[in-house]
């Protein structure tokens, strides 16, 4: 999807939500810290997403364990090079985008995606043309999306 977006192929619209909860909220934290990033150091939202990703804790029998702290967000954001780092730093912390992640999650879970008449069934969801990619088995290649991208555009061309 980066390299898509990077070379102009692809425009791309991200909603950051928070449907799960955990015992220091961290879904909400790491939504609004993704719109920090954004916001202050866009050349590095990327990165910063996918480590997002890669820390969120995993539930298990016991329950949702707590995530990452404010502190690790930051030092997540500090390595994948994110700049303005003391605005970034400031808006996690205030929860700069919290009531934005709030409104976001509400509309979605109560309105479905905006504008495309899709029922939200979980995170995350990627659609391109309004079709959704299954999420399933090995969802991260990027040689399978790239063929479900080539797909889709070939059939909005018809």
């Amino acid at each position: 999807i980066k390299s898509l977006v990077s070379s102009g192929a692809a425009t791309l619209e991200m909603h950051m939500v928070s449907i799960t909860s955990s015992p220091n909220n961290y879904p909400h934290r790491a939504a609004n810290a993704a719109y920090c990033v954004a916001d202050y150091s866009p050349n590095n939202f990327f990165d910063f997403n996918s480590s997002l990703f890669s820390i969120q804790p995993v539930a298990s029998a016991g329950g949702k364990p707590p995530g990452p702290e404010n502190e690790d967000l930051i030092a997540v954001a500090e390595l994948v090079g994110s700049t303005n780092m003391e605005k970034v730093s400031n808006c996690i912390k205030s929860d700069e985008f919290g009531s934005f992640v709030r409104a976001a999650t509400r509309s979605l879970q109560t309105d479905g995606i905006p504008e495309m008449n899709v029922e939200f069934r979980g995170t995350p969801s990627i659609f391109v043309n309004r079709q959704e990619y299954p999420i399933q088995g090995e969802w991260t290649n990027p040689a399978k999306f790239a063929q479900f991208v080539q797909l889709v555009s070939a059939e909005a061309t018809k």
